[in-house]
């Protein structure tokens, strides 16, 4: 069988809210692919219990900008029934004997609204038991064929798939491409979200592992990856840097709203990025308020364009109320 390309969609499937850099570049990667090796793409998405195939029409909804509603019947997943009334006798039975492996049999026959005081007289879970557990699990992984390639270029320090990548490269026999789009979190974590640093850490240090190939997005990444890894002892795969593509889409004419077709009558600075702390948007309002202070009034307007992200509050609040700035830069959102 001819070896098929498989690529990993959960982030963009599971994205609700405007499009932002990653999932544009899930998305484009799709697109792209789809033009140049159509008879061997093929998409999935990750779930806590293994890979399920996503089925190429269903995904067409997200290229075209809609949410994700999956039309074609939904795989069957192996997951287990919450509902203990519901489970036959031996799926009972099994269900005892998985905990008293786990090491938390007698917690696990515990109502739940009790466990948490259960726990302040020393009942707990086996920890070590249970990690065993964890990294022994058995994945769904048949829709992969010896040969295959699947690559990933989502968000996926949020999902913990990483350390189910051994798994199908060691019994199926298929090559890893995962994508690095920047250290940020490794080399500035105050610019993050709180937390995030070290899962991204054990993301970045499992994807070199698994890795035939890491992809990154700049000279600089490139440059911050290899060095990560060299300082970390890690394993060093082969890494290649990669362009982002662009593309200008077809001008429409008459859907020009008023407050833009006034900014284009006149010089501006056009910066699109969601508004976050680690963007720039905070230097260039300060680099505004000081030549203004100055005395250089005679400057093109700073237009932002891009959703509001996290802990930009304050920032946000400055730039509407400087009543230096006010006539200069202009916030139009998304």
């Amino acid at each position: 069988m001819e070896s098929r390309i498989w690529i990993n969609v959960t982030t963009s499937i599971s994205w609700n809210g405007p499009v932002v850099g990653i999932v544009r570049t899930e998305q484009e990667i799709v697109r792209q692919f789809l033009k140049l090796y159509p008879e061997k793409v093929r998409l999935c998405e990750f779930a806590s219990d293994g890979f399920y195939a996503v089925d190429v029409e269903d995904y067409k909804q997200v290229l075209d900008g809609n949410s994700f509603v999956r039309k074609a019947k939904k795989s069957q997943r192996n997951t287990e029934p919450k509902n203990v009334f519901s489970l036959s006798k031996n799926e009972f039975i099994q269900r005892l004997i998985k905990h008293k492996n786990n090491g938390d049999l007698l917690l696990h026959l515990i109502p739940k609204p009790l466990r948490k005081y259960a726990k302040r007289f020393g009942l707990s879970f086996n920890k070590n038991l249970q990690k065993q557990q964890k990294n022994t699990k058995s994945i769904n992984m048949s829709i992969f064929e010896r040969g295959d390639v699947f690559l990933t270029a989502g968000a996926d320090w949020n999902c913990g798939m990483t350390q189910f990548l051994w798994d199908i490269k060691d019994k199926k026999g298929i090559k890893i491409v995962t994508l690095c789009y920047d250290l940020i979190p490794i080399k500035y974590p105050q610019y993050t979200c709180p937390g995030i640093d070290f899962g991204f850490k054990e993301f970045i240090l499992e994807s070199s592992q698994v890795s035939d190939v890491m992809l990154t997005i700049s000279s600089c990444s490139e440059t911050d990856l290899k060095k990560y890894l060299s300082f970390t002892g890690s394993n060093i795969p082969y890494i290649k840097k990669i362009e982002l593509g662009s593309y200008k889409p077809n001008k429409s004419q008459g859907e020009v709203r008023a407050a833009v077709g006034a900014i284009a009558e006149g010089d501006f600075i056009l910066y699109v990025s969601s508004v976050e702390r680690r963007k720039n948007h905070e230097i260039l309002y300060k680099a505004y308020h000081r030549l203004l202070e100055q005395g250089k009034t005679y400057l093109p307007k700073l237009v932002f364009v891009g959703m509001k992200g996290w802990y930009v509050e304050e920032l946000i609040n400055d730039i509407k109320l400087d009543p230096l700035t006010q006539e200069h830069i202009v916030m139009l959102g998304r």
